[in-house]
């Protein structure tokens, strides 16, 4: 009977294993040092917007939306790290995932003065290939189009991590 048991477990572990490897090669990469997949975004305005746009920027692509809580708490330090270095070649590529066509996203652009790109993803393929399973989730791009910096969710240091990863990237040269 015991042996039965451990036949068991084995076949749940390899089966629970062969599910994660499966929705992982599923998932995308943002693996560092990668090139930073293409993600289009229809902006409020209705023009379309493309990542390579910002080829010889660096870009943080922020994946958020307009009912996400720890979303709106990182927007005061998005914004102050994006007037503070955005002179320098830093630019934010917002990236909403809304629940409707993005009327509620338009209200919110005007109503908060958001001054970077921003909008509404053309295909839920382009979110996955970047494996953004939950918001927000940010992405740090380098002049290259190379990712160098994941930082999924909210936290109190995230200001200072973005400002710093930043100022970083934008004294290297290439």
């Amino acid at each position: 009977m015991s042996r039965i048991k451990v036949w068991l477990a084995l076949l749940v572990i390899v089966i629970g294993l062969w599910g994660y490897l499966e929705a992982r090669s599923r998932s995308g990469s943002t693996a560092l040092g990668q090139p930073a997949p293409e993600i289009v975004v229809r902006t409020p305005d209705g023009t379309d917007r493309k990542l390579s746009e910002f080829k010889g920027k660096v870009v943080l692509v922020d994946f958020w939306a307009t009912w996400c809580g720890p979303c709106k708490m990182s927007m005061p330090e998005i914004h102050r790290v994006y007037e503070k270095y955005r002179e320098q070649g830093f630019e934010v590529f917002g990236v909403a995932l809304e629940q409707d066509r993005g009327e509620t996203l338009r209200a919110f652009v005007q109503e908060d003065n958001i001054p970077y790109v921003t909008g509404i993803p053309h295909t839920k393929e382009s979110v996955e290939s970047y494996g953004a399973l939950s918001i927000p989730y940010m992405v740090l791009v380098d002049r290259q189009g190379k990712i160098r910096w994941v930082h999924p969710g909210y936290s109190p240091e995230f200001g200072r991590k973005l400002e710093e990863e930043v100022a970083r990237l934008l004294r290297e040269t290439g």
